[in-house]
């Protein structure tokens, strides 16, 4: 799991070996500022929790903006969005199906 803050990658937490599993559940939390994730082997079964929990509150324009004098100089940020993205880092022409998104308010 990587993060990034204004353009550094970084380690969020540890890597979770799926060989040989064909389905992943995968699931994000928000919780007030606090933003957690979990994953369940073979798309169904026990929620796994990845013991990250990330600051959510840098998800905003004010945290991304560039403030001159208390003002806004830059707005540096459009707003959270919720989607499923993927990236293959090593360029193994990997790549991920996803079969459906749910987004639901608890």
């Amino acid at each position: 799991m990587l993060t990034c803050d204004a353009g550094r990658p970084a380690a969020a937490g540890h890597r979770v070996d799926v060989t040989g599993v064909d389905r992943v559940g995968l699931r994000v939390t928000f919780d007030g500022p606090v933003v957690r994730f979990a994953y369940t082997p073979g798309g169904s079964g026990p929620w796994q929790d990845l013991g990250v929990e990330l600051d959510a509150t840098i998800l905003s324009d004010e945290y991304a903006a560039q403030i001159v004098d208390g003002e806004p100089e830059v707005w540096g940020f459009t707003g959270a969005f919720v989607g499923l993205w993927v990236q293959d880092i090593g360029a193994d022409g990997a790549y991920a199906d996803f079969d459906e998104a749910t987004y639901r308010e608890l």
